[in-house]
């Protein structure tokens, strides 16, 4: 009897992007960038991305989806837009029977990095060189955090 493949799907949300990728049985399968910039109205852009990701977990129905946990940053407007987004994809999980993990950006990036940079813009660019080296991808920050994310995510159990 063949065992059933784990997809685990992992998020870098913002109010304009959301990155995403998908590691199959542990390993990195596929990645992208969703980009809603050009959209001003920010309820409906909220709504069009949560569509979006929607789309992308229902297409590839992840057993483990692990996002980003928010952290509170200076405008409140934002940090409600991504705990709407947070709470969004934890009902797709429960409707779905799928395990919910949220990371806080410390934590994922001590798993990754073995220490938390603490600058914003300094550990974005670390992201985007590490997943350059270790996956030859040329890619957006947010898209290689989603990366990252769900590498962290792996590492907690290879520390188990």
């Amino acid at each position: 009897m063949k065992k059933k493949d784990v997809i685990m799907m992992s998020l870098d949300t913002s109010t304009k992007y959301t990155g995403w990728a998908v590691h199959k049985n542990a390993v990195y399968a596929k990645s992208g960038e969703l980009d809603f910039a050009d959209i001003k109205d920010g309820a409906e852009r909220l709504d069009t991305m949560l569509h979006a990701i929607f789309d992308l977990l229902n297409k590839d129905h992840p057993y483990i989806v692990v996002i980003e946990e928010t952290k509170a940053p200076r405008n409140a407007q934002t940090q409600r837009i991504l705990t709407e987004i947070l709470g969004a994809v934890r009902g797709w999980c429960l409707c779905n029977n799928a395990e919910f993990v949220s990371l806080a950006p410390s934590t994922w990036r001590k798993l990754v990095y073995g220490y938390d940079p603490r600058n914003r813009d300094i550990a974005k660019q670390m992201a985007i060189e590490k997943v350059l080296k270790d996956y030859g991808l040329n890619c957006s920050d947010n898209q290689a955090e989603a990366i990252l994310i769900g590498l962290a995510r792996i590492n907690q159990f290879v520390k188990k």
